[in-house]
Parts: C-alpha cells; sequence; structure tokens
C-alpha cells in the first residue's frame, strides 16, 4: 500500500516537473496598448472611482483581445492564494462542524 502511494506521489511530481509552462506571449498585452481596453476606459463615467483603477490597471496589468485585466499567477502570488483559500476552508470548516454538532443536539432531545 504504501509503495502505490509512493509511486503515485512520484509520478504526479515528475509529470509536473516535465510540464512545459504555459505564456501568454501572443495573447496578453499591457492595457495601456491594448485598443480595445482604452475604447472600454473612454465610455466610463468621469470620476475617481473609476479613473484610479483604470490608471493602475493599464500600468501593470495585462489585457486579452476583450480589453478586460487578467492576472497572471506567478510564484510570487502563489503563497497569497493560498494563504486566502486556507483561510477560507478552515471558516467554511469550522461553521459546518458546529452546524452539525447543533443537528446532532437536536436529534438526540
Amino acid at each position: 500500500m504504501n509503495k502505490r502511494i509512493l509511486a503515485f506521489i512520484l509520478s504526479v511530481l515528475l509529470w509536473l516537473a516535465i510540464a512545459p509552462t504555459a505564456t501568454a506571449d501572443g495573447i496578453l498585452v499591457k492595457c495601456k496598448d491594448s485598443p480595445a481596453y482604452m475604447e472600454r476606459v473612454a465610455s466610463y463615467p468621469d470620476n475617481y472611482y473609476f479613473n484610479e483603477p483604470d490608471r493602475a490597471y493599464s500600468e501593470y496589468l495585462s489585457c486579452g483581445d476583450d480589453g478586460l485585466p487578467h492576472l497572471v499567477i506567478s510564484l510570487k502570488n502563489a503563497v497569497d492564494i493560498a494563504i486566502a483559500f486556507s483561510i477560507f476552508f478552515y471558516i467554511i470548516g469550522h461553521k459546518l462542524r458546529k452546524s452539525e454538532k447543533s443537528q446532532s443536539n437536536l436529534r438526540i432531545v
């Protein structure tokens, strides 16, 4: 049993190490260079809540053909995402366990 688990883990690790990384070089461009994004920004109302985020998006994010900003996930962001998922699953698990205990107490009484 342990040999099967070890073989499975080893094969998954090898598969992940050998798989080529995906790049979005030809698909995504900087938002400030995307005509679809600039057209989208031109239709927004002229106020702080639209202009300030759009200024940041155009400098730092990449946009697709549709003109919408896309986040490119890298290892720098992986820890942040893992922390957010961990907190989410911890809270949901705690609430689920609490609701199951309250339901089991109702059945006994």
